[in-house]
């Protein structure tokens, strides 16, 4: 069946998408974090990292809701996408106010070459997240911004939605709750990545949250380039389905150019074991 011109249609007899990846994954032997020179502490950061996967994914699930839902339902390639362009603005003021994460000095950065090759390295992972985001999400024109003063396009616990880039995310019987649950998905992982590097900076226990952002970002990434893959942009309006043939490549080759920045970036934060 058809949906809307230009659009793909599914062929008899072919297979259904595959199942997207989880959210998190398990760490790769060759990609152990080195988080601490403490054995028990670098366990137990390790432990906090998974964490804070799950927590995600739980937070991530509530924000979408279920394909059985319906018009209530968030697409999860424009709520992913979006929470990766947020995230990827935070990764990129931390690397410019900090520097890189890896001389290990919570608030301080690595030396001078490092640290700014660490800001155009999240410079140019913003940019990434940007065009990854315009390929999975629709926005509101002016006239609805103008007609519509009081949708909750802000909120004091997240960077608002700035007022010509407002998702376009149902009709307007759906919209509102829909914008206010993608907000809910901002606080809830702010208080999940909170409690994945602690709160007490101080303290040896706690988790640069530069180091945990960035192997977060690396793991999303690799969920978005992964859903792309398999479901092609979310322009189409019809979860579960691409858009048009030039937009599916598209969205692909922006979800990989996404993941290799990503990756670029957690290189720049992140020391990892070695294989002895």
């Amino acid at each position: 069946m058809a949906h809307g011109s230009g659009t793909r249609t599914r062929r008899s007899g072919q297979k259904k998408n595959p199942k997207p990846p989880p959210i998190h994954a398990v760490c790769r032997d060759p990609e152990i974090p080195d988080l601490d020179s403490d054995p028990a502490r670098d366990k137990n950061k390790i432990q906090r990292l998974h964490q804070l996967g799950t927590d995600i994914s739980i937070a991530f699930k509530k924000c979408t809701g279920d394909p059985g839902d319906g018009a209530d339902y968030i697409d999860p390639r424009t709520a992913l996408a979006i929470l990766l362009f947020r995230l990827s603005k935070t990764n990129l003021d931390l690397a410019t106010i900090y520097g890189s994460a890896l001389s290990q000095r919570v608030g301080f950065g690595s030396d001078g070459d490092t640290d700014e090759m660490a800001k155009k390295v999240a410079w140019s992972l913003y940019q990434a997240a940007d065009h990854n985001m315009r390929l999975e999400t629709r926005f509101k024109g002016m006239d609805w911004v103008r007609s519509h003063p009081e949708s909750p396009v802000g909120d004091p616990l997240v960077r608002p939605c700035a007022p010509v880039s407002v998702p376009d995310v149902g009709d307007d019987a759906h919209q509102d709750d829909k914008i206010e649950r993608l907000h809910q998905l901002g606080r809830d992982v702010s208080a999940a990545f909170e409690a994945c590097t602690g709160a007490q900076f101080w303290t040896p226990d706690y988790l640069d949250g530069r180091i945990a952002l960035a192997i977060l970002l690396v793991y999303l990434a690799s969920t978005n380039l992964a859903l792309i893959e398999a479901q092609g942009s979310a322009l189409g309006g019809v979860p579960g389905h691409g858009a048009t043939t030039d937009l599916d490549r598209s969205a692909k080759f922006a979800a990989q150019k996404f993941l290799g920045e990503a990756d670029h970036n957690v290189r720049m934060h992140v020391r990892y074991k070695g294989l002895a």
